[in-house]
């Protein structure tokens, strides 16, 4: 099986047009491997924005250092654990156990750049925060994190 590789590029206007500029040391690698006037299909999309990707991940390190209930996780474990307690983004499966029956068993998504839009990550962020706020701590919200910062 091939990997398909992630490239960051970046849309300039020149006089002869549009052109892509590799965005990275990866991409730029990438592009210098492939053979010139070779044919390449590419497949595009928008990224969402970096700041709210790093807001998540910034709300479950404010949670590690704060409460008791996530002292020794990282943010990424943490994460998971809110996606697991909320119900958010998993996927959910059955599994049955012998002599005990069927187990739901929930499985967290993905939440990379390329799985979610900016409008869905949005909606994800504020309903994990509301989660917080309403089984963790109550006297949480997302003013109190930015206040942090």
């Amino acid at each position: 099986m091939t990997i398909k590789p992630k490239l960051a590029m970046k849309v300039f206007k020149t006089p002869l047009g549009v052109m892509l500029r590799p965005c990275d040391t990866y991409t730029k690698a990438w592009a210098l491997e492939q053979t010139l006037d070779g044919l390449l299909w590419v497949t595009t999309h928008k990224p969402r924005s970096p700041k709210f990707h790093r807001a998540v991940h910034k709300l479950c390190g404010f949670l590690c250092e704060h409460l008791d209930a996530f002292k020794g996780m990282d943010a990424h474990v943490a994460l998971k654990r809110l996606q697991l307690e909320s119900r958010l983004y998993c996927d959910e499966t059955q599994i049955t156990i012998k002599g005990f029956g069927v187990v739901k068993h929930l499985i967290p998504q993905s939440i990379s750049f390329d799985k979610m839009d900016e409008k869905e990550f949005r909606a994800f962020f504020k309903a994990l925060a509301d989660h917080v706020a309403e089984t963790h701590w109550p006297e949480f919200s997302l003013d109190l994190l930015e206040k942090q910062e």
